[in-house]
């Protein structure tokens, strides 16, 4: 199952599809309003949001109407294995694949391929592949 920890605030449920083993964290905002897709073994840090939707044109045009058809509702995927640090963002309409890591005080406002390194608005594309995982796997046990 996952773990949601007290203060997160999940935005439309019912269009959330989440995996296994996933974490939560005080304080995040999970917007599924426009589809929410979150693999397994995913952990969303303390104070990330991540939006599938947008409305500042309601508020640019002067139209800020509940249900209004100016809110821009895209669907946001997130894969496998993935680890996000806040605070953070996740802007509306991006595809995170798996194995992604993104550090603290990042804006990710694009698709992030598989195995990359977030940091700020920098990414560090095939940083995590299998064999570095299982080094970095091995490490950890040699030190332990």
């Amino acid at each position: 199952g996952c773990r949601i920890r007290e203060g997160a605030k999940i935005i439309s449920p019912e269009n959330l599809k989440i995996g296994e083993y996933c974490w939560i964290g005080e304080n995040a905002v999970l917007d599924a309003s426009g589809g929410l897709e979150i693999g397994s073994h995913c952990s969303i840090g303390l104070s990330v949001f991540v939006w599938t939707h947008s409305s500042h044109l309601t508020n640019l045009s002067m139209q800020n109407e509940s249900g209004s058809d100016l809110i821009k509702r895209e669907p946001t995927k997130i894969g496998n294995g993935c680890f996000f640090a806040g605070p953070s963002v996740v802007l509306p309409g991006v595809t995170i694949g798996d194995n992604v890591v993104v550090r603290p005080f990042s804006t990710v406002s694009k698709d992030i391929p598989s195995g990359s390194l977030v940091d700020g608005e920098n990414i560090k594309e095939g940083l995590f592949t299998s064999s570095r995982i299982e080094r970095m796997l091995q490490k950890t046990k040699q030190s332990g």
